[in-house]
């Protein structure tokens, strides 16, 4: 992936995070799913400002306002499922990895959307689970 386009899903995606801890009123599964978007965004994008600010808001203990997004959680998911399935095409280790956690996020973003939930077991088949626990480790 570009740099340029790292970038842009990590802004989107700690975007989509706090609007998650919002609409969850910060509950448990809310709080899960935005450190796991807040590692993938940090993941694609270490210096992202928007992903920066927003995770040590974050690790303060504060849920600040929700930014402005380009997507919506759902329109988010499907191109991640999108991208996730280029990088699968294009191979590697790096770029496998990363669709899986692409596919997993679409489906923790959109979870009625049965191609993500169908890429996402595919995925689990053919590579195993995904380690978020390996990639929040690493923010």
């Amino acid at each position: 992936m570009m740099d340029a386009e790292r970038d842009d899903y990590a802004a989107n995606l700690s975007g989509i995070a706090v609007h998650q801890l919002h609409a969850g009123k910060a509950d448990e599964d809310s709080q899960e799913l935005a450190r796991q978007l807040m590692a993938l965004a940090l993941h694609l994008s270490p210096r992202n400002k928007q992903a920066v600010v927003l995770n040590a808001k974050l690790a303060q203990g504060k849920v600040p306002p929700a930014p402005a997004t380009d997507y919506r959680a759902e329109t988010m998911a499907r191109l991640l499922m999108e991208r996730g399935k280029l990088l699968e095409k294009q191979e590697g280790k790096e770029n496998v990895e990363l669709a899986g956690y692409f596919y997993q996020a679409a489906v923790e973003l959109d979870p009625g959307n049965e191609d993500a939930i169908y890429l996402s077991e595919l995925y689990r088949i053919n590579h195993d689970e995904v380690a978020w626990d390996l990639l929040m480790r690493n923010r």
